[in-house]
């Protein structure tokens, strides 16, 4: 499904993201043996939800991001930069 609407973030990352995620699911599938040797939508968007857990918490504790709890979800804010003993970031 083409879409050539331009978007708020650049996609070529994410499509070299996307291609390294189906390469892993179709490689493991043949690893353990398991036909069809594809990656379903539902298969990707694991990956994908996994990723960005990990992701988020190796920025949270780097100190990028702080992690707040909403009424229903967490949420991300960037931190605000740490200060030196000088007081100044």
């Amino acid at each position: 499904m083409p879409n050539n609407e331009k978007t708020q973030t650049d996609i070529e990352p994410l499509m070299e993201y996307l291609a390294v995620a189906v390469s892993y699911i179709i490689g493991t599938r043949e690893r353990m043996n398991r036909p069809p040797l594809m990656a379903t939508v539902s298969n990707i968007r694991n990956v994908l939800t996994k990723d960005v857990g990990r992701a988020l918490y190796e920025m949270e504790k780097d100190g990028l991001l702080t992690k707040r709890r909403t009424l229903n979800e967490d949420a991300y804010e960037f931190a605000p930069p740490r200060k030196t003993n000088t007081g100044k970031p």
